[in-house]
């Protein structure tokens, strides 16, 4: 079988109009598209055969951004014939390569666009700049491909693998609320609710781990908004909607503590000879979560959360709240977090200092869905959200790097990779010691 790759150039510049189509280079934004783009096709393995490209500067500066340090400089060909807007130039190319198993093409449209129109039966309507498309083919020569003869495999747009995108399309179209939260809940969580449905798509390809922390945001608020109403209304099936909001939410933790802790600790990682152990520790906890939001029971769940959210008896309800009752929810959970506060000491457990952080995150959304003058404490809020979750990731590398020293299949090499993770450990250890002591000296938060 044999593998095609198209990868249309990032955006490119129109701001001197003195030069030629052929010399445009990319703007700032195809620039910002590179990284991810770079990522995910080394991890489609587009990277790993002939990769072909026009020599119009955008596209030879896509090829640079993309190949950098990934592949031989020669299984890198720049063809002035591929600076085509034809398909069948593109074709008669393909025709001269070779026995290649693997072909990259970094190109233009439209001719990339109807070569896959040409390859694939059911081909994609639009292909954007910066994207990539993997097609399927039959093992036979290049030049011998038939018309429909391909199989789409993945099309993927700058918006699925990069979050930054993502968000800057999104942003255009995302409403404007004024005022207190209390004048429009019904619409605040449908909001969340949308946007947790649109980041589903980067969260399982996994490209970009900010969809995940994203997603991990817009589950806890709103979650803190529905338990808000909770505490001020009765409501049938709204309790139950909250505890599968935070079924789900659990979903995400592993692997988002796997990206925290890899990311923090990559240089240590790669030192000790740990990080292969913990990247396919990730991968594994990824292909768990695609299933889990893959699945039925999770599509089902959420769409009685839309139903519940969206239903005229919970507007009814949350309409007859005032901006005093999510005020009063605020000083309470503030007051609930002093006494938790005043009470730790230099012996109490992690799990007390983890109840703190969650109970600080609660008043932190809560506060953020308020009128902003009136968040006169959020940034001792912030401050010590930061100290809480701080310590919260220490406390999980510990797990981590104790659960890699326990493993009975790890190797080392004349113990230096016990000494090195035992080496981190006593030094992620006198870090979270550290921390726990100013977290009990600067706990206390005023009204």
């Amino acid at each position: 079988m044999t593998e095609l790759f198209l990868i249309r150039h990032g955006k490119s510049s129109w701001a001197d109009e003195s030069l030629r189509d052929q010399e445009r280079p990319l703007n700032a934004r195809g620039q910002q598209q590179l990284p991810a783009l770079a990522r995910t096709a080394q991890h489609l393995g587009a990277l790993d055969g002939l990769i072909l490209s026009s020599d119009a500067r955008r596209a030879t500066q896509t090829l640079a951004g993309i190949t950098a340090g990934r592949c031989p400089p020669d299984r890198i060909l720049t063809e002035a014939g591929l600076y085509t807007f034809d398909y069948r130039v593109l074709l008669k190319q393909l025709a001269i390569v070779g026995d290649e198993q693997t072909i990259t093409v970094v190109g233009h449209n439209p001719a990339l666009l109807d070569m896959a129109s040409y390859l694939l039966e059911n081909p994609p309507d639009s292909f954007p700049t910066g994207s990539l498309m993997h097609i399927h083919l039959p093992a036979r020569p290049w030049n011998r491909l038939k018309k429909h003869s391909g199989q789409l495999r993945t099309l993927l747009t700058p918006r699925d693998i990069c979050f930054q995108q993502f968000i800057r399309k999104r942003d255009k179209h995302t409403p404007d609320n004024a005022g207190p939260l209390v004048g429009h809940i019904p619409d605040a969580l449908l909001h969340q609710y949308q946007l947790l449905r649109d980041l589903e798509n980067g969260v399982m390809h996994g490209f970009d781990e900010e969809f995940l922390h994203q997603y991990r945001v817009a589950i806890r608020r709103s979650r803190a908004i529905a338990e808000s109403v909770a505490g001020l209304v009765e409501m049938r099936n709204l309790d139950k909607g909250i505890k599968t909001l935070k079924r789900h939410g659990r979903a995400t933790s592993t692997l988002r503590d796997l990206h925290v802790f890899i990311t923090d600790r990559e240089e240590d990682l790669r030192t000790a000879g740990a990080l292969p152990f913990f990247q396919s520790l990730a991968h594994s906890h990824h292909q768990q979560l695609r299933e889990h939001l893959q699945s039925g029971q999770y599509h089902r769940d959420m769409d009685r959360w839309y139903r519940l959210i969206t239903s005229p008896s919970f507007r009814k309800h949350t309409l007859n709240l005032k901006p005093k009752d999510i005020q009063c929810m605020v000083e309470s959970g503030i007051s609930r977090y002093n006494q938790r506060a005043a009470e730790l000491n230099k012996r109490s457990p992690d799990e007390d200092i983890h109840a703190l952080r969650k109970t600080l995150k609660r008043i932190r959304y809560l506060m953020e869905l308020q009128e902003s003058g009136r968040n006169n404490v959020m940034t001792k809020v912030k401050k010590r959200q930061r100290w809480l979750g701080t310590f919260q990731d220490l406390h999980v590398h510990l797990e981590l790097l104790q659960r890699f020293r326990e493993d009975k299949g790890t190797p080392t090499e004349n113990g230096r990779t016990e000494g090195a993770i035992n080496a981190l450990i006593e030094n992620v250890e006198q870090g979270k010691a550290a921390l726990r002591r100013q977290i009990l000296t600067h706990h206390r938060l005023m009204l």
